[in-house]
């Protein structure tokens, strides 16, 4: 659920509450819920990144729209690679909540 939060338009707020919620009980759901934390501030660090890129380069419509393909590609991956039991850890993400 916290990897494919974004896709409901509910963002950082559904891992935000499953890490503070599972974060005693489970160590693997507080990992997917930091791993998703980290990738939603990651992605929409890359989003604030390319507003000022549209107005000066007009480039940044073409990383925007990188960033929203591959933010759900890899949110599916990592859903299903957690619904399969694995440690899956996403590439291209700043590990800012540790």
């Amino acid at each position: 659920m916290a990897h494919l939060s974004p896709l409901i338009g509910v963002g950082l707020i559904v891992p935000i509450i499953i890490y503070f919620l599972k974060r005693d009980e489970s160590d693997f759901a507080a990992f997917h819920a930091k791993e998703a934390i980290n990738f939603h501030l990651s992605t929409l660090l890359a989003v604030l990144i390319s507003i000022p890129l549209i107005i000066v380069f007009g480039l940044g419509l073409l990383t925007m729209l990188g960033v929203a393909v591959g933010s759900v590609i890899y949110g599916v991956i990592a859903a299903v690679r957690a619904l399969d039991g694995e440690w899956y850890e996403y590439p291209y993400t700043l590990r800012l909540v540790k």
